[in-house]
């Protein structure tokens, strides 16, 4: 059986791994059964897909950790296209968890934007189809000097509360000094600015399906140095 060992470095002696007693023989490989895979992800609750595209999101097909190893099932990908639809051709019939992850962590392990288990074809001779959809909100803000200017070019980041080593990829306000977050999963975030020599941090809660406007006080952009 597939076995996994730790060690810690350095070590003060030799290190012994002992492997367990093989699995039996097999009189012959399970056969690898196929059949396609049609989907479709839907936007939050509430929203119509023009109001939040879905288009480039990724959908992860990874065997769950209860297949057996002989079933044949590799990791999948696939990409929603405009109307939200994907397929995975030829997926082997096994157990999978499936998640979806937006377009700029395609690739990545996070955020997981819905996540669901997924049993797939066991009687290949039936269609099936998976339908998902992301569950999550977003976050806006303004930002203003304390002349009342809008303030454009404004570093803006966000990360969990509780993990703050997930950080959304950085934007910088527009000429309206306005930011906007896409794609966070439900749970309290801090929100960092920073502008000249003025810096903020706040936090705010962001509910799925839900669009939460951030207040930031007037910013003193002036280099004291």
């Amino acid at each position: 059986p597939n076995t996994s060992f730790s060690f810690e470095l350095p070590v003060a002696a030799d290190v012994h791994w002992s492997l367990p007693d093989p699995l039996p023989l097999l009189d012959s490989l399970p056969g690898i059964r196929r059949a396609d895979l049609d989907g479709r992800l839907y936007p939050p609750v509430g929203w119509a897909i023009e109001d939040y595209p879905v288009s480039g999101y990724e959908i992860v097909f990874r065997p769950a950790a209860s297949e057996s190893t002989l079933s044949g099932a590799i990791e999948r990908h696939a990409i929603a296209d405009d109307e939200g639809s994907f397929r995975v051709p030829n997926l082997v019939a096994a157990a999978y968890d499936v998640f979806v992850l937006p377009t700029w962590a395609v690739g990545g392990t996070w955020p997981r934007l819905d996540h669901v288990e997924f049993d797939h074809a066991r009687d290949v001779s039936t269609p099936q189809s998976l339908w998902m959809r992301v569950r999550c909100g977003e976050v806006s803000g303004d930002l203003y000097d304390t002349g009342g200017r809008p303030i454009e070019g404004a570093l803006v980041k966000i990360w969990p509360r509780k993990n703050p080593d997930r950080v959304w990829p950085p934007q910088g306000t527009d000429p309206q000094g306005h930011f906007r977050f896409r794609d966070l999963p439900a749970g309290e975030y801090l929100i960092e600015v920073r502008a000249g020599s003025a810096s903020k941090v706040v936090e705010t809660s962001v509910p799925v399906g839900r669009r939460v406007s951030v207040r930031f006080p007037a910013l003193d952009t002036r280099d004291e140095s």
